[in-house]
Order: C-alpha cells, then sequence, then structure tokens
C-alpha cells in the first residue's frame, strides 16, 4: 500500500495503476437490503442532500418507485418519501434541482469554478466507442485565449449560471474566490498526527442515499484504542474535502462534544451481560455439531443513546481505484438548454456515490450541443481530473459515448464499468504463461494430457468409482462431481470431487494476479464473465464427461439418515478423476420422481458412457434419500430457509430480446447437490482448524454474523404491530420455527422477506485461535460453528486459497499466505463478491425492465399489501421479490371519501368515474399494472398502478 500523502487534489486521479481495497462497507452508510431496488441505477438529490421521486407526475398513473426486493441496486435507488408535496406542487427535473444546488453553493461560497479550457473535442453519439472527433467552439474567440493562458483563468458565467448570481458574488467578494476546501496536511503532519493518535486512518464510504453523508470505516483495533466501535460520520461535502467513495482518507476526529447523538435500540435479557455463544459446546456421538445459545426468549430490546464519532477528512492517502463513472449530459439551466456563453455542461453519474463532475464544451458532442435537452438517453463514460480548493465541483474529462439507454448491451457495458468489472479477455502473457508451464496450446484445439509425475503424486480413480457431476444443462465450468459406494451395514462412502484449478493457478504467476485480481466470475443471464481463461474454465479445469482431469476430492461417511459418522474417517486427496456423465437438474429431477428407471433412459448428450458397473439412476435416488434426511435434520435444528425468487431471462441472439422470463424453480435435484457442497465445505473449514491451531497460521473461513440489532428491532415492530404475529428471536432455531409456524401464506411470504432485511452480508475473513481469540466462527445462516468454501475453485479465489491451504495441511507444510497477504486476498474477494451480486440484480432489473417496455401486454399481476397508510399503499409482488409504494396523490381528482382506520388497518375510499368504494387491507391481494418509466434520465424505473379492469 503506498504510503504517499496527496498533498495537491490536482493531481486527483492521474494515476490509478497501484492495487487497492476500497469496499469495506460501513454498517451505517447503506443497506443490503432496502435500497431501491426497483430502479437498478438510483436516484437524485435535492440541493440539501434528500433523495426525490419521480418527476412529470402523470395524473392517471402512479409514477411510484420500486423501493425494495430481488433487484436491489446498490446504485443509489429513489426514494419516494417526499411523494405528497411533490405532486402537489410539481417537481423540477434533475437539471433544474442541480442548478438550484450549484447556485446555492456558489452564492454562500462565493466559488470559482476556473479551470484551463480542456483541449476543443466532441464525441460522436454515432461514432464507435474509442473514437473522438474534433468540432470547432461555439466561442473561439474565447477558446484562444484560454488556450494561450498559461495560468488556470477565472470563468465568471460556468455551467448556465445567471448574470445576477455572479453579479452578487463579484458584490459579496471583491477580493476573489472564496476557498470552499481545506488544503490537504503535508506528509510530515499526517505522519506526526498518525503517531501521537490525533489523526486516524480509514476508508470513506459515502451513502448512496444521500451523498451528504459518509462514513469512515476504520480498523477494529483502532476501535478499540479510540474507545467506541462505530465508524466516523463525515457530514457534507466541505468537511469530506474533495474525497471520493473508496479513498483511504486522513481524518482529524471533531471534539467529543461535537460528537453526534443518536438513538439506538439494544437486545437485552435478564442477564446484563447478555451475549450470543457461538462456541461449540460438545461433539455428540455421531459427530454432529451442536451450538450452544443462551436462552433468549425473554429478550427485549431498550432505546439508548450514543455518540456518533464525527470529523473532516485532512488528506488523502491513496485513491481509490477506480476512475471511469458512467452517466449522462445535461445542462444546469432550468430549461435544460446551453447557451453560447456555456463554458462548462454537466456530468450527472449513474453512480450516486460520485459526485457530478463539470465537462468542457468542448469536449461534448455536436447532437449534446444543439439539443441538449433531449440528450439525457445517451449515456458516457468520464473521469474526474482535478478538483481544486475554490471549485465546488470537480471538473471531468469526457472518455468516450457509451450508447443509448434502453439498448442492453450498451448498458450491461455501463455496470460493469461502474461495478469496476475486469472483462478484458486474457491478455497474451497468460496465454504465453500457459504454454510454457502446462504445454497448453491456446490456438488448438488439442487435449491437453495430464503430466505423468502427477500420477505418482495423486489417487487415481477412473477406474475404481464412478463419478458422475449435476449441473444446469447448459453448464461449461464444472467444478464438482460425486460418487457413492456403500460399505455394508447402511453405512455409505461418499466422494465430493473438486476441479483442482489450483494447480493451474500457481502462486505468484501472471494467471494468479489476473484471478486473484477478479475473484470471482460474474453470472449474467446473457452472457459469462469467467475469473479463469475460458480454455481452463470450460475445458482443462471443468470436469467433463470422458476427460481425464485433475481433482480434489474430500471422503465422507454418512448412514441412512444423513449423520455424518466422526468415528470413520474423513479423507482429502489430491487425484485424478474421469467423470461418466453431466446430468441435468431436470433430469435428476425426472429420476428421483421415478419418470426415469433406468440407465438407458438418460439421455445421451447426458450420459455418453453407460457404466456396466453399476446404475447412475440407483446413485442418484441413493443420494437423493441421504441428502434429504439430513437436510430435514438440518432445518429442524434451526438452519434458516429463506429463498427467495430468482428470475431468469432467455436472451435473443442480438444480445436485446428478451425472449422468455421465468421463475428459477427449487428442485430437489438442486438440495440434493447444495446439501454435499455444504457438507465438503464444513469439512474443509474444519480441517484448516486444526491445522490453524497447531500452527498458529490464519486461514480463510466464511462468517455469517447475527442480524444487526436495530434491523432486527424495526422487524419485530413490523410483526407485532402490522403483521400481527408471534416471532421467537432468542437463536436462529427460535427464528426457523417461527416462520414455519405461520398459517397463511401471504403473511408468510411477507414475513420471510422482511426477516432477509435483517441479514448480514456473509463475508470471508482470516482467522487463527491466537489472534481472534474470542472472535465467533458461527455461521447464522446455516447454524453451524464454522464454514468455508472449498467446493468452487474454477469461479471464486477463495476457493483456490483454501485449496492451497489445505495442500500444504495435507503435505504437512506451513500453510501459505502470512496474515496480512491474506487480509488483502480476502478484502479483494469480498469487494469483487460484492460487485459480482451487484451486477448481477441489476442486470436482471434491465433484462425486466427490456421485456415489460417491450410487451404489447399489459403486466398485471398481484401483489401482496405489505403496508397501508392515509396517503400510501405499500405492496409486495412475489414474482420479483420486490416492494412498491402506491401514493394515492397520484389519484387526486379520481378518488374520494379517503379514510384509514389504524385499528382496523383499512384503508377505503371511492372511485369518482364509477362511484365504487375500495377497500384495502393489510396482506390483500391486490391487482395491479406494472410498467416502466424514465424520467429525463436514462434511469428505468419499475412503478406500479390499480389494476381497475
Amino acid at each position: 500500500m503506498s504510503t504517499t500523502i496527496q498533498t495537491n487534489r490536482n493531481m486527483m486521479m492521474m494515476n490509478t495503476t497501484q492495487k487497492t481495497n476500497n469496499n469495506r462497507g460501513s454498517n451505517n452508510s447503506t443497506s443490503n437490503n432496502n435500497n431501491g431496488g426497483g430502479n437498478y441505477r438510483g436516484g437524485n438529490y435535492n440541493k440539501k442532500g434528500n433523495n426525490t421521486n419521480n418527476r412529470n407526475v402523470n395524473s392517471n398513473t402512479t409514477t411510484t418507485t420500486a423501493t425494495n426486493g430481488g433487484f436491489n441496486n446498490n446504485r443509489g435507488g429513489r426514494k419516494s418519501n417526499n411523494n405528497q408535496n411533490n405532486n402537489r406542487n410539481g417537481v423540477k427535473d434533475d437539471r433544474s434541482l442541480e442548478v438550484n444546488r450549484v447556485e446555492k453553493m456558489k452564492r454562500e461560497n462565493n466559488v470559482d469554478l476556473s479551470s484551463k479550457r480542456e483541449e476543443n473535442q466532441t464525441l460522436m453519439p454515432s461514432q464507435k466507442e474509442n473514437e473522438i472527433t474534433r468540432m470547432p467552439s461555439q466561442n473561439n474567440k474565447e477558446q484562444v485565449e484560454l488556450e494561450n493562458n498559461k495560468e488556470n483563468v477565472k470563468i465568471e458565467n460556468v455551467e448556465g449560471v445567471s448574470a445576477t448570481t455572479e453579479r452578487k458574488e463579484r458584490r459579496s467578494n471583491n477580493n476573489g474566490p472564496r476557498v470552499r476546501f481545506t488544503e490537504y496536511l503535508s506528509v510530515e503532519q499526517v505522519e506526526e498526527g498518525l503517531n501521537n493518535g490525533s489523526l486516524v486512518e480509514g476508508i470513506l464510504n459515502v451513502n448512496h442515499l444521500n451523498r451528504q453523508q459518509a462514513f469512515v470505516t476504520l480498523e477494529e483495533t483502532l476501535k478499540k484504542k479510540l474507545g467506541h466501535d462505530m465508524d466516523i460520520l463525515i457530514s457534507g461535502e466541505a468537511k469530506r474535502n474533495r474525497a471520493f467513495q473508496g479513498d483511504i482518507v486522513i481524518v482529524k476526529l471533531d471534539d467529543r462534544s461535537e460528537w453526534k447523538e443518536k438513538k439506538v435500540k439494544t437486545m437485552i435479557g435478564d442477564d446484563p451481560t447478555f451475549e450470543f455463544n457461538d462456541d461449540i459446546d460438545d461433539m455428540s456421538v455421531d459427530g454432529e455439531s451442536t451450538v450452544s445459545s443462551n436462552n433468549l426468549e425473554n429478550c427485549n430490546f431498550i432505546e439508548k443513546k450514543v455518540l456518533q464519532p464525527t470529523g473532516r477528512v485532512v488528506a488523502i492517502k491513496q485513491k481509490s481505484r477506480k476512475v471511469e463513472y458512467v452517466g449522462y449530459l445535461t445542462s444546469s439551466r432550468e430549461n435544460g438548454k446551453l447557451e453560447p456563453t456555456d463554458q462548462f455542461c454537466m456530468f450527472i453519474p449513474l453512480d450516486k456515490k460520485c459526485p457530478r463532475m463539470l465537462i468542457p464544451i468542448g469536449q461534448c458532442p455536436k447532437e449534446f450541443i444543439e439539443d441538449a435537452s433531449n440528450h439525457y438517453l445517451e449515456l458516457y463514460v468520464a473521469k474526474p481530473v482535478n478538483w481544486g480548493e475554490k471549485s465546488v465541483l470537480p471538473h471531468g474529462k469526457l472518455l468516450r459515448h457509451l450508447g443509448k439507454a434502453g439498448d442492453l448491451k450498451s448498458e450491461i457495458k455501463g455496470l460493469i464499468i461502474d461495478n469496476e468489472i475486469d472483462e478484458e479477455s486474457n491478455n497474451k502473457e497468460v496465454m504465453k504463461e500457459l504454454k510454457d508451464l502446462f504445454n497448453i496450446d491456446t490456438t488448438t484445439t488439442d487435449e491437453w494430457r495430464i503430466p505423468e509425475t502427477e500420477f505418482l503424486k495423486r489417487r487415481d480413480l477412473r477406474n475404481t468409482e464412478r463419478i458422475f457431476s449435476v449441473d444446469p444443462k447448459h453448464s461449461k465450468d464444472l467444478d464438482d462431481a460425486i460418487s457413492i459406494q456403500s460399505t455394508g451395514d447402511g453405512l455409505y462412502r461418499i466422494g465430493v470431487h473438486i476441479a483442482d484449478a489450483s494447480y493451474f493457478v500457481r502462486p505468484n504467476s501472471k494467471l494468479d494476479e489476473v484471478a486473484s485480481r477478479r475473484a470471482t466470475s460474474v453470472y449474467l443471464d446473457n452472457r459469462i464473465i469467467p475469473m479463469l481463461p475460458n480454455i481452463l474454465s470450460d475445458n482443462f479445469c471443468s470436469l467433463l464427461p470422458g476427460k481425464d482431469r485433475l481433482g480434489f476430492t474430500v471422503y465422507m461417511t454418512l448412514n441412512e439418515d444423513g449423520e455424518l459418522l466422526r468415528n470413520h474417517r474423513v479423507e482429502f486427496e489430491k487425484t485424478i478423476v474421469r467423470s461418466c456423465g453431466k446430468i441435468s437438474y431436470d433430469t435428476a429431477q425426472d429420476i428421483i420422481d421415478g419418470k426415469i428407471s433406468n440407465d438407458e433412459e438418460i439421455p445421451k448428450d447426458e450420459y455418453p458412457f453407460l457404466n456396466d458397473s453399476g446404475s447412475i439412476v440407483e446413485d442418484i435416488r441413493l443420494l437423493y434419500r441421504i441428502t434429504n434426511k439430513r437436510r430435514q435434520s438440518r432445518l429442524e435444528n434451526g438452519s434458516l430457509n429463506l429463498s427467495k425468487p430468482k428470475l431468469l431471462f432467455e436472451i435473443g441472439e442480438d444480445g436485446e430480446t428478451v425472449k422468455r422470463v421465468s421463475v428459477k424453480e427449487e428442485k430437489e435435484s438442486n438440495q440434493m447437490i447444495e446439501e454435499l457442497m455444504l457438507i465438503a465445505n464444513f469439512l474443509a473449514a474444519e480441517r484448516l482448524l486444526q491445522t490453524s491451531n497447531s500452527c498458529g497460521s490464519a486461514v480463510l473461513l466464511r462468517s455469517h454474523n447475527s442480524p444487526e440489532e436495530r434491523k432486527m428491532s424495526e422487524f419485530i415492530d413490523f410483526c407485532n404491530n402490522i403483521a400481527n404475529v408471534e416471532i421467537g428471536i432468542g437463536s436462529v432455531s427460535e427464528l426457523s420455527s417461527s416462520l414455519n409456524m405461520i398459517s397463511s401464506e401471504e403473511v408468510s411470504k411477507i414475513v420471510s422477506h422482511e426477516v432477509t432485511k435483517t441479514l448480514q452480508s456473509a463475508k470471508y475473513f482470516a482467522y487463527n485461535e491466537r489472534d481472534n481469540l474470542g472472535q465467533s466462527t458461527h455461521h447464522y445462516a446455516l447454524n453451524i460453528p464454522f464454514y468455508t468454501h472449498f467446493t468452487s475453485p474454477i469461479r471464486r479465489y477463495s476457493d483456490i486459497i483454501v485449496h492451497r491451504q489445505l495442500e500444504a495441511a495435507l503435505l504437512g507444510h506451513s500453510l501459505p499466505f502470512t496474515n496480512e497477504e491474506l487480509d488483502r486476498f480476502i478484502e479483494q474477494c469480498n469487494k469483487q463478491a460484492l460487485a459480482a451480486r451487484r451486477v448481477e440484480q441489476q442486470s436482471k432489473h434491465l433484462f425486466l425492465c427490456k421485456h415489460i417496455e417491450s410487451t404489447e401486454d399489459i403486466h398485471r399481476m398481484e401483489a401482496i399489501v405489505r403496508g397501508l397508510s392515509g396517503s400510501t399503499v405499500r405492496v409486495f409482488i412475489p414474482q420479483y421479490a420486490m416492494e412498491c409504494k402506491i401514493s394515492l396523490d397520484s389519484y387526486r381528482g379520481k378518488i374520494r371519501g379517503k379514510k384509514y382506520d389504524k385499528e382496523t388497518a383499512t384503508l377505503t375510499f371511492e372511485w369518482k368515474d364509477n362511484e365504487r368504494e375500495e377497500k384495502i387491507k393489510l396482506f390483500d391481494k391486490l391487482p395491479i399494472r406494472v410498467f416502466v418509466k424514465r424520467c429525463k434520465s436514462p434511469i428505468a424505473e419499475i412503478n406500479v398502478t390499480f389494476d381497475r379492469d
């Protein structure tokens, strides 16, 4: 990590080749499950930093944005809290909101947005992505003057600010522009401050729902030293001092008397020292782990006041790696047009954590200059280049035209750029390395042969076991395969065979560098962005039928009830495997259902190599019986089952057409494989911990912490006051049991959806008993004492790390990776896993919007009423796992006699056109229509209205 302190932001964003890890989320800044799921790219904010809802409200329909659910976008979704006022008074579009904000900031601060004009370049939307052409400026004389001036000049009239405002500025500040931001501390001052404790270091995280609010995430050791466990609140642009999301910043804490007081709810029990206890209590005879928890039946919540630390940024130690942003161009004038005197326009990033940027008119395309008000659907890529102490906003540079909003290829490309997904094809150095190290010729289709030396090191399973995989029909990257053998007395030896990708991803190699940076494959409905080169992920690593492949196998012994027997040895081995079939989930389900009774009935493309020594049909039926009993036992013991509907989209060959939309069905065949992978991952974590305890080295585990108390308190309030159901939260077992006891299907769907909002994201972490004494390794959702990822090394770098550590343990070597190295890799894995989830969710939103927009039929469906008030109806759409809010203000003039009864939770009103009374109760099924709207921006929003037909 660089220790250079940035003392002049004029050098900002010019060198970003150094790798940083910049996405340590703040618990205070964002919510994983309540962030505007209905519009994937987010909202816009008014001059006070508050969220605004839709513009140009049509009286015939509601335009209330979906606010949660299956398409959680983490792009800063619009909130619609101010719907009533906006609809009553009318809401200006994004450009007028922005000019109001900028003009106010300029009036208050007399800010000079001066900058030397960029080279007079223009981007034409019709041209290729990277092609830049020149065009004459509208102000040639002024342009020549600026280009001839070697110093930065004062620009009196920028981005459409009125002459009156400029005159007021000049009158109020005759001595020059006012400095808005403070100068950064020097390197020496920063080092001195960090040493004496007057300054602290952390990662800046901007609240995507309110850009005026940011938090600096500190290391846990630093929090303990400071005597608090909360992140530092940075309020307002001035205190953020030109820092961007993900920057490693130096912060000076405010005096404690200036810290913000906030109310939090804390869960307590009869014992004032109450806390969760996730330690292993004991091991039963059959080896099933039991986790003891304190009895929380009498727990409740109390509200207490705490101090939120506040501070200001005084230096930037290391800039974020992200330098490119996707957005659109607009004028800052209320009429949306440009004037000949305008020297800058506004670039509005779709990533709401990034500030707006000022772009020189000379860089803008001719189409925008001629008709700026109707150019908002064109997407561009820009980067910030300069943010001086006197400038309200950063100056940016337009890099290239991306395409048009509504064009799937362009919008998917925008998602990939904004989420920093590396999709570049594997470079020549990697391909050459594969040739040199493994004799893999990437230019031919010749089969790679396993070196003879590997046969001496591994167990050869090719002719001793019936090994096969069960995967989605069109999968190519086959990470895992399975086998089962009876050992007599009702016991079975089950093998889980995992592709040994770590053989090809050698430490410190070029491929290792690429794989560790990407950290995960990204799966979209129309494409896959692989972590490893396709020649490995789809071929030489993949456990394809009839091919000799390298494997890493774990053997376990289970009885007919699915119990793991501890008196039988668990074995990890490096192996050579040859799969005899790639069975699809659909075919496996037909076998489970009895529709396929023998191997000859399996489709030939799935099982081309009939095996005379046994039957795959019998193997699958036996594996299902064992894993099904194990699954039932796991759920009964408190493991959560909160699967949400997942939409699947079939995209046409043109990449633009959504041919079909379906809801992914969770089959018993899926659950069979999931159960086997859970056991393998659990056993891998156990073996790593045994090795770590003996040698003291850190190992990679995966944790899922208990729900946040604030969110759990809100969930309990919802259950008690709205859903009118009793929910036990004393343990994960009690919570799971309570959810299963809800009799109403509608209430069950809503409550299950609500509980997902309380859950924290699972994350990787480094653990060793010496340094992490007292830290829980417990996995909350699975309700098991420890867990890791071992079973998907083709698509997850975390699994490659685990493979390397397990191999070292098997050979009796010291574990690879220092604590610092492991922490760095883990941080990147967590960051990229989150980015991959965002892209996958946001792309599904795009596909759904495209489907709705391109389908002539009105999208009608039933929603469940989740909340009511006198002015709104909040509904949940089970098919999309998404919440939407219908504003009754949008129906003014169409309804009358509106009345809400809190005691009965009933909303009544009358339609004027037919005098029909409408009565809506909580958890009613409500007919709705779904449509898509774009409000003077490229942001596609899913909206709902009552379906009255």
